[in-house]
């Protein structure tokens, strides 16, 4: 079987600010209540010998920075849609793979970028799990009894896919530091150590076979 691959540069994005809560500064000009994009999304995919990957999140930024409250300032990641990692077979596809879908494994490939977002000499984000081949996810057949276990499903076009809900693994694997940001100045200078060097993305390496073995 064809090793079923794909790097996906930039589903996951992060913003500073949501709907749920705002930076918002009472002695400052202007209140911040708009979200701030620092990484903007694109759905990929990969086609192999058994069928194809994505991932699929109703919103562009799928992943934010909020603050706990509207009166704590305590950064906090947040999600505001779920993301699922889909695996669609095709249909001339081993009856296996169209039955209950394929063991799969993802992992994120960037850690060192994050390493270089530092706020107050201090890293930003990192990962706690899931990071390199040798940390990889594993996502089980129908069936399986794993962790994490794909869903058979029918889409609109009548198209059998294999969907798993990874939002919570996603947010449990990044870490983000400890920090308030009880003032405008301190919502600047978080905000600029961000995104300095490049927006603020997660990668991540799919594949159908497993990294570790």
């Amino acid at each position: 079987m064809k090793k079923l691959s794909t790097l996906i540069a930039m589903i996951l994005c992060v913003t500073i600010g949501g709907v749920y809560a705002t930076w918002s500064y009472r002695n400052t000009a202007q209140e911040i209540k708009h979200d701030v994009p620092i990484a903007l999304g694109m759905d990929f995919s990969q086609d192999g010998a058994e069928g194809e990957y994505k991932i699929v999140r109703p919103e562009t930024a799928a992943i934010k920075i909020e603050p706990t409250s509207s009166s704590d300032y305590k950064a906090k990641l947040t999600n505001t849609s779920d993301i699922y990692l889909v695996f669609t077979p095709y249909s001339n596809a081993s009856e296996m793979a169209q039955e209950v879908g394929l063991d799969t494994y993802f992992y994120f490939t960037n850690a060192e970028f994050l390493a270089s977002k530092t706020y107050e000499s201090t890293q930003i984000l990192s990962y706690v799990d899931g990071s390199g081949a040798e940390n990889a996810i594993k996502i089980g057949k129908v069936g399986s009894g794993e962790a994490l276990e794909f869903i058979k499903e029918t889409n609109t076009s009548g198209q059998v896919e294999f969907k798993c809900n990874i939002t919570q693994t996603i947010l449990d694997a990044i870490e983000l530091m400890d920090v308030e940001l009880p003032t405008y100045d301190d919502y600047s200078e978080f905000y600029a150590a961000l995104t300095a060097g490049g927006l603020v993305t997660f990668d991540v390496h799919i594949t159908s076979q497993n990294p570790k073995a």
